[in-house]
C-alpha cells in the first residue's frame, strides 16, 4: 500500500471547521489503497476542541504531533503585560530620574508598526510551526518512505512545508487550498503593505507552480487561480469539494423537532457575514402578520464576532423571544440541530468565491437552504441544484424567500424521517468516502508524473 503524509495544522480533536476535511481524508484514504500518516500540532494549540468518533482518528503510530515556536507577537504581548503589571505595582513608588540616553519608541498605529506587523503575519500567524513541522516532516518522509505528501490550508504557511519537501526530496506533493490565499477576505483584517502583499503573492506563486497538483474546493476558485497564473497547465488545478460523512447522520438521531417554523444557522459568523438584514426580514414578516410570532423561531449556533454579532439588532427589533444565539456545540450535535430545521441559512457576504463547508452537510439533511446574498459561488451552488433560495442582502427579498418556505411548511408539514438524501447519486458524490477516492486518484497520478518533473 502506498503511503501519504497529510500535513495539516488543524486536525481532530480541534473544533475548527478546517479540521474536518483532513481528518476525513485520513479516515477514508486507506479504503482506496493509501496508508495515511498525519503531521499536525499538539492538542494544546487548539483553542476549541470537540468530540470526534474514535474511528475518525488514525492509529497512534500514524498520528504525529509537534510543538511550535512562539510567535514574536506573543513574546511582545507577554512582555507588555509584564511591564504593565510592574508599572501598576510601582505606581506608589517615587518616580525614577528621566533617562538620558537615546530612546526607541514606536507608537501605536504608526506606519512603522503597520510595516513590522505586516511582515510578522506572512503568510499567517501560524508560521512559527514551519521550522518544527518541516524538521519532523523530513524525518517522517525518509523513515516511512512516504510516496506522497498532502498539505492542506489555511493556514497556508503549511504549504511552505510541502514546498520545502518538494525542493529537498522531490517527493510527490499535492497542495490542498480549502480557501483562497492572497485574495482571501480575511487578509483585509491584518496589516498589509505593498511589500507584504508582494511577498505573499510570491509565496502563493511558488506553491501553485511547484506542487504536482493544486486542489481547490470549487470551480470559482479554480478559475481565479487560472486567471492569476495563465501559464499554468489547467489540469494542474483540480476541484475536490467539501462534503459530508453519511456516518455522521446514520449513527446519530434527529431528536425532538420544534413545533414552530425554525430557521437555523450552524457555524461561525465573522467579517462581513452579518445576519442583520435577515433579522430585519423576520421583523417585517411578524409586523406584517405574514408569519405569527408564535410560529417562528431562529437559531444561531456558533461563534459570532465583530459585525456579525446580532445581539444589538435582536434587541432593537424586539426579537428576543424569536431568535436564540448559542455557543458552539460538538459537530454531531450541530448536525442534529440542522436536521431539525425547516430552513437552513448561509451568509456569504464578501466571499463571492467560497462555498462554506456547512453547505454540504446542509444538503445531506434534505432541508431547504437560503443563501444571502444572491450572487457568488454559494448562491450558484444552491440554485443549480434546486436546493432552496438565494436572496439579495436586503430585508424584502429575504422576507419573500422565508415566506415562501413557511407556506410550504404550513401546507406540507415537516418530514424528518424521509428517505436519506445521500442515497441520491447527485448528493452521494459529496460523501467524504467518495471524495477520498477522488484524492487517491490524484495521488496515484502525482506519483506517476512527479518523477518526470524537476522538483526544483
Amino acid at each position: 500500500m502506498n503511503k501519504c503524509l497529510i500535513v495539516s495544522y488543524h486536525f481532530a480533536p480541534g473544533a475548527q471547521v478546517g479540521a474536518i476535511r483532513p481528518t476525513k481524508f485520513a479516515r477514508y484514504l486507506p479504503g482506496h489503497g493509501w496508508e495515511a500518516h498525519v503531521l499536525t500540532v499538539a492538542e494544546k494549540y487548539h483553542a476549541l476542541k470537540t468530540d470526534w468518533q474514535r474511528e475518525d482518528l488514525p492509529r497512534d503510530d500514524h498520528l504525529h504531533r509537534t510543538r511550535m515556536w512562539v510567535h514574536p507577537n506573543e513574546i511582545y504581548l507577554g512582555l507588555k503585560r509584564l511591564f504593565v503589571r510592574g508599572a501598576r505595582e510601582g505606581a506608589d513608588r517615587p518616580a525614577p530620574a528621566a533617562p538620558t540616553g537615546p530612546q526607541v519608541w514606536i507608537p501605536r498605529h504608526t506606519p512603522i508598526r503597520n510595516f513590522v506587523n505586516s511582515l510578522l503575519l506572512l503568510p499567517d500567524d501560524k508560521l512559527p510551526w514551519l521550522p518544527v513541522g518541516l524538521s519532523r516532516a523530513l524525518s517522517l518522509v525518509r523513515r516511512h518512505r512516504m510516496d506522497a505528501v498532502l498539505t492542506t490550508g489555511p493556514p497556508h504557511s503549511t504549504h511552505l512545508i510541502g514546498l520545502a519537501l518538494k525542493r529537498l526530496l522531490g517527493v510527490a506533493w499535492l497542495a490542498d487550498l480549502r480557501d483562497p490565499w492572497v485574495s482571501n477576505v480575511t487578509k483585509s483584517l491584518n496589516p498589509r503593505t505593498r511589500l507584504s502583499v508582494a511577498m505573499d503573492r510570491r509565496m502563493e506563486r511558488a506553491v501553485i507552480h511547484r506542487a504536482d497538483r493544486v486542489i481547490v474546493t470549487n470551480d470559482f476558485v479554480r478559475e481565479e487561480f487560472l486567471n492569476t497564473y495563465p501559464t499554468l497547465p489547467p489540469d494542474r488545478i483540480v476541484v475536490i469539494p467539501n462534503g459530508f460523512d453519511k456516518l455522521d447522520f446514520t449513527e446519530t438521531g434527529v431528536g425532538e423537532c420544534p413545533k414552530e417554523f425554525t430557521l437555523v444557522h450552524t457555524g461561525n459568523l465573522y467579517n462581513r457575514r452579518s445576519p442583520r438584514t435577515f433579522l430585519q426580514a423576520l421583523s417585517q414578516l411578524i409586523q406584517s402578520g405574514r408569519i405569527p410570532a408564535s410560529r417562528l423561531r431562529a437559531q444561531f449556533v456558533g461563534r459570532m464576532v465583530g459585525e456579525a454579532r446580532p445581539e444589538r439588532a435582536i434587541r432593537e427589533l424586539g426579537l428576543e423571544e424569536i431568535v436564540c444565539v448559542s455557543d458552539p456545540v460538538p459537530h454531531l450535535e450541530a448536525i442534529a440541530i440542522a436536521r431539525r430545521a425547516d430552513l437552513l441559512l448561509i451568509f456569504a457576504q464578501g466571499e463571492p468565491n467560497q462555498i462554506p463547508a456547512k453547505a454540504f452537510e446542509y444538503i445531506a439533511t434534505g432541508n431547504p437552504i437560503l443563501v444571502i446574498p444572491e450572487g457568488g459561488a454559494a448562491a450558484e451552488f444552491v440554485r443549480a441544484r434546486h436546493l432552496g433560495w438565494a436572496a439579495a442582502d436586503q430585508p424584502e427579498p429575504i422576507a419573500e424567500a422565508i415566506a415562501e418556505c413557511y407556506g410550504r411548511f404550513e401546507h406540507e408539514g415537516r418530514d424528518v424521517e424521509c428517505e436519506s438524501p445521500w442515497l441520491d447519486p447527485s448528493v452521494r458524490r459529496f460523501d467524504r468516502e467518495a471524495l477520498a477516492g477522488n484524492l487517491a486518484e490524484l495521488l496515484d497520478e502525482a506519483i506517476a508524473t512527479s518523477n518526470g518533473r524537476n522538483p526544483g
